[in-house]
């Protein structure tokens, strides 16, 4: 009788594991670490399950800006390139991921020929409304400093303003529609210096 238990014991505990990597969408991350586990089957991942934002289509990334509140402060433009300058931020960060730091560094000449810059963080809908707010303050913050600091920018002429989840670039339905709203604005003055 002990033998048998003893065997049934040790089957149980060699089949648990095995249980424990399930990928209900196929992305080759486990449901235990996706943080979006509705993925298409097809979609490139980061190590936790949600798209790469740079990766997206620019299809995905054009929207109305009256819509999303991005061309309504006085004195600043959506940027003339194909799609507005954006920066993506993981959930409840203020730290600019690798990839977007990249993004960043291809705006820089755009940046350093403006009058004026604004920062205008954004978050998803998740979480109190003024944790939202100074997290999307945060984030505006954060480009500042990294503009300062690591590309020697001069930050006199930015400006910084958070609006929390007030201004959804999407709905906030789905894990990646929240995604695209975890994002800074860059805005440039309608005036070049150069």
């Amino acid at each position: 009788m002990f033998y048998k238990v003893f065997v049934l014991a040790c089957l149980l505990s060699l089949s648990l594991p095995c249980s424990a990597w399930v990928d209900t969408d196929k992305d080759g991350v486990p449901d235990k670490k996706d943080a979006c586990p509705d993925t298409p089957a097809d979609a490139v991942v980061l190590a936790n399950g949600c798209q790469d934002l740079t990766l997206l289509s620019s299809e995905t990334n054009v929207i109305d800006e009256k819509a999303a509140g991005v061309a309504d402060v006085q004195g600043y433009s959506v940027s003339a390139i194909e799609s507005p300058m954006r920066l993506f931020f993981e959930f409840a960060h203020a730290d600019l991921s690798q990839t977007q730091r990249a993004s960043l560094q291809a705006f820089l000449p755009e940046i350093r020929h403006s009058a004026k810059v604004l920062l205008v963080g954004h978050t998803d809908n998740i979480g109190a409304e003024q944790f939202n707010n100074a997290l999307s303050l945060a984030r505006a913050k954060a480009v500042k400093s990294l503009l300062s600091k690591e590309y020697g920018v001069n930050t006199e002429f930015i400006e910084v303003l958070g609006k929390g989840s007030s201004q959804p670039m999407t709905d906030n339905l789905s894990k990646e529609s929240r995604q695209l709203n975890r994002r800074v604005d860059i805005l440039l003055n309608s005036k070049s210096t150069k």
